[in-house]
């Protein structure tokens, strides 16, 4: 039976001029929580949108459906084509490279993997140039330590599933960390059965199905944060 994620929707922009408010999520969870069922809804929202979709992971193996592009610089489809892409991670050309990426939803994709083989600097820059390149960001990882730090500076929203890392070591990091940590634990509490399973706020799914009738077992459940 398929599972579907119960979260308040992370805003994606629809096509528009650059230089305005963007988004910078920080999306957590462990294996089999509904991350990727997540971030795929969010890809659909921004096609639908007119934008364009570009998902960094670290090998192969990932979003194996997606067609890949190389980033190649002077090669204009690889920046501006229509639709998703996937792209393999390459330490010495793809953040150098995303500066020519524009109007789109970018996602780092279990992002530490690669993201630690580069300086919090080279990250810093694709971060702080989203605004005027129209793109919103997600960094996505198994829990708050598998994002580097240079994210938390940033974020704008935390999509937080059930995780099972220590988030008392990104307390200096975090903006207003008892209200995530507060917020981590209920999710926990929730995803583990210990406490009672909400409705969503309009008793819909995340794919617009209602949930009546549904056992609560077969829906994941997240929730969204507004970092303020």
């Amino acid at each position: 039976m398929s599972q579907q994620q119960v979260a308040k929707p992370v805003q994606i922009r629809p096509q528009s001029e650059t230089g305005v408010q963007t988004t910078m999520a920080v999306v957590v969870g462990t294996n089999g929580t509904g991350k990727t069922t997540f971030l795929r809804q969010m890809c659909n929202t921004a096609l639908a949108a007119g934008r364009r979709v570009l998902v960094i992971v670290p090998d192969e193996i990932e979003w194996t459906d997606v067609p890949q592009t190389l980033l190649r610089y002077g090669v204009d489809s690889d920046f501006r084509y229509t639709g998703i892409r996937r792209h393999i991670f390459n330490r010495k050309t793809t953040l150098k490279m995303l500066k020519h990426f524009r109007n789109g939803l970018l996602i780092f994709d279990d992002c530490r993997v690669y993201l630690k083989a580069v300086t919090a600097d080279d990250v810093h820059g694709v971060l702080i140039r989203r605004r005027q390149q129209g793109i919103d960001i997600m960094a996505v990882g198994h829990g708050f330590t598998e994002i580097p730090l240079v994210f938390y500076t940033f974020v704008s929203d935390f999509v937080v599933f059930k995780t099972r890392d220590n988030i008392s070591r990104r307390m200096t990091g975090i903006q207003d960390y008892e209200a995530i940590r507060k917020k981590v634990a209920e999710v926990n509490a929730i995803a583990a059965g210990k406490k009672p399973h909400p409705k969503n706020y309009n008793g819909v799914d995340a794919d617009g199905k209602s949930l009546a009738g549904r056992k609560v077992e077969d829906i994941h459940y997240c929730d969204t944060i507004k970092n303020e």
